[in-house]
């Protein structure tokens, strides 16, 4: 088991107002397998704290098709992560307006050129109460490459407002392997 350990201090020149927030972004290099990881949020000279963690957290190994987590941002939200270059915008309080749309990235390894890949995204309300309030879109792909950074854009105009369970499916057509993940998505009115 391999063990990192980083501490960051964020400062800010005046307390922060009523609608600011402080945020912040930090890669880790991980190799494949699986990993456990824990974030602590302290303030200097307080008893509050905070706590966030995932357990379990597998990443491909090579030669099996794999996906990253699901990473959603919104245009404006005001963290952008540079990822092999191409700027991802963020949204660090994970709420997406109606009227609005989400940023969707992962990244997609194990991938065979030349096979047919055909890719469902599903975002439905977690509600029962609210049946129907879903909107899903597939497509097919035939990458020339083992992996490949996948953006995509996705309307929330349709949805109500609420939680979602957004969930992204890959199948290879024609080797059979299949992979799924999914999150949590906040959509307001």
């Amino acid at each position: 088991m391999e063990r990192r350990d980083t501490t960051r201090y964020f400062r800010v020149a005046d307390t922060l107002k009523a609608g600011t927030y402080l945020n912040g972004m930090m890669e880790l290099p991980m190799p494949a397998g699986t990993h456990d990881i824990r974030v602590l949020l302290t303030e200097p000279g307080s008893r509050s704290a905070a706590a966030a963690g995932r357990d379990a957290m597998t990443l491909g190994k090579p030669g099996a098709l794999a996906m990253s987590d699901l990473v959603a941002g919104r245009e404006g939200a005001g963290l952008v992560w540079q990822h092999g270059g191409d700027p991802m915008p963020l949204n660090p309080l994970d709420v997406y307006p109606r009227s609005g749309s989400m940023e969707l990235y992962y990244d997609l390894s194990g991938l065979m050129p030349g096979h047919h890949y055909r890719t469902s995204i599903e975002i439905v309300n977690t509600l029962a109460a609210v049946a129907g309030d879903q909107a899903s879109i597939s497509f097919d792909d035939h990458p020339n490459a083992a992996t490949q950074h996948v953006r995509r854009t996705l309307d929330l105009r349709t949805l109500k407002g609420g939680q979602y369970r957004l969930t992204v499916t890959v199948e290879d057509a024609d080797g059979g392997a299949k992979v799924t993940r999914d999150r949590t998505v906040n959509v307001r009115e």
